[in-house]
């Protein structure tokens, strides 16, 4: 496998790098480079794919397909379960860069861990499914 190079003005430990408590755009630029999102945006601010294979609507809730052959940083492959665990992860750290989501599909409910409990959040199948309280 080849090795690729990334150089990035960074100047704290990147042990501190997470993707939730993201502080500068020199930031912003190295997670991009590091971690793949579900949805991105194109050139024209257009919701696209990333991750996800699909999305679409059905009964008031968001299903979310994923992408086959994604891995994580183990070389396993990306799971619905993975999925879940990183937004209830977002949700426990109360870090959310993109919207207040906890408040959206687990209202009122205090969570200590990702692995707790919110109604508004499953796994069915191979898909993640967000239900809106």
């Amino acid at each position: 496998m080849p090795t690729f190079r990334l150089a990035v003005d960074y100047h704290r430990p990147l042990t501190n790098l997470d993707p939730s408590q993201v502080n500068v755009l020199s930031e912003a630029l190295l997670l991009r480079n590091l971690y793949s999102a579900l949805f991105d945006y194109d050139s024209k601010g257009n919701l696209i794919t990333g991750l996800a294979k699909s999305f679409n609507w059905e009964n008031g809730a968001l299903r979310i397909k994923l992408r086959t052959g994604a891995l994580i940083s183990d070389g396993s492959p990306l799971t619905a379960i993975d999925v879940i665990h990183s937004l209830k992860r977002l949700m426990v750290l109360d870090e959310n860069l993109h919207g207040d989501l906890k408040n959206i599909i687990c209202p009122g409910i205090k969570m200590n861990s990702a692995h707790d409990h919110c109604p508004g959040i499953e796994q069915d199948g191979e898909d993640v499914v967000l239900r809106p309280a």
